[in-house]
């Protein structure tokens, strides 16, 4: 799978935009669907750092889909800290 990349002000790179474009062709054909968002990010100086950059960068996807036509009521986002060692990346449920 491909993932997804940011820039250091936690923007989404522009190789990344096709990935989320995609959610949006599918979240905008599934009327039903709703996507939970969760930014894992490892690294920072501290837990509670990890998981407002995860944030962070779970709100600028949830922000580009709602952009993208999505209603804000189908996505959520949140921040977490990646303690399996694979941090830095997005999750989504989709529910």
């Amino acid at each position: 799978a491909k993932g997804l990349t940011f820039g250091a002000d936690n923007r989404i790179a522009e190789a990344s935009l096709p990935v989320i474009d995609a959610l949006a062709f599918v979240l905008l054909r599934s009327p039903g669907a709703a996507v939970d968002i969760v930014g894992r990010f490892s690294g920072a100086v501290s837990q509670a750092e990890d998981e407002a950059i995860g944030l962070r960068r779970a709100e600028a996807v949830r922000n580009y889909l709602i952009e993208a036509g999505v209603e804000a009521a189908r996505l959520s986002a949140s921040g977490a800290a990646a303690a399996d060692g694979n941090g830095r990346r997005i999750e989504f449920s989709i529910r």
